[in-house]
């Protein structure tokens, strides 16, 4: 669809049209519920070992799947709470209460709907999965920092960011576009990467 509104002459497609189809896209690559599935099998990766985490969702209903997936796990119980801030915070009270259960260890992990990019400082927390797909350069240093801390016994932290790539084929006529998408994901693993320890 947006191929009707890309002109392959300029650089940037101003188009009202083709910005409106970029945000349909955008959102498809935020929800793609194949994220889902691989945040499972990372969880199999991992053990269910998850403490001292956030999980960033981009929208409730994305998140209630990713809640059936940790409280489905056999063997570990996985200790979470939702962090929805216009939803389900009816004060600052219970923020604070979820955040110093993430902080003491009673909960294992906190579901961040749509929030926690900024302003929330739990130094301790050493792992962050990047569900909610962003190449807004500000949205996701600032999740980023979530998990990049200084704290005791805390040597480095670990972020999971999942990409989501179309299907590829060099003779399509959506090439550029497709090469275009994959690249905005790139860049902000490019920005990880430079400061990784792997």
């Amino acid at each position: 669809e947006m191929m009707k509104f890309f002109n392959k002459d300029k650089k940037m497609n101003q188009s009202i049209q083709f910005q409106m189809k970029a945000l349909v896209r955008s959102n498809i690559i935020k929800n793609a519920e194949d994220k889902i599935y691989v945040f499972n099998k990372l969880l199999d990766k991992l053990e269910g070992k998850i403490e001292n985490s956030f999980i960033f969702c981009p929208k409730k209903d994305f998140s209630n799947e990713i809640a059936k997936v940790l409280a489905r796990r056999k063997g570990k119980l996985i200790k979470f709470r939702e962090f929805d801030s216009t939803i389900n915070m009816k004060s600052r009270q219970d923020t604070l209460k979820i955040l110093s259960d993430l902080e003491s260890g009673y909960l294992h992990t906190v579901i961040a709907i749509n929030c926690l990019d900024e302003g929330i400082d739990i130094p301790s927390t050493k792992i962050a999965f990047l569900l909610s797909s962003t190449s807004n350069p500000k949205q996701f240093i600032q999740r980023r920092g979530r998990v990049l801390r200084n704290a005791p016994n805390k040597e480095h932290a670990v972020i999971y960011d999942f990409l989501c790539f179309p299907k590829i084929d060099k003779n399509s006529a959506i090439f550029p576009m497709e090469k275009s998408l994959i690249k905005n994901q790139l860049i902000r693993i490019l920005e990880f990467s430079n400061l990784s320890l792997n």
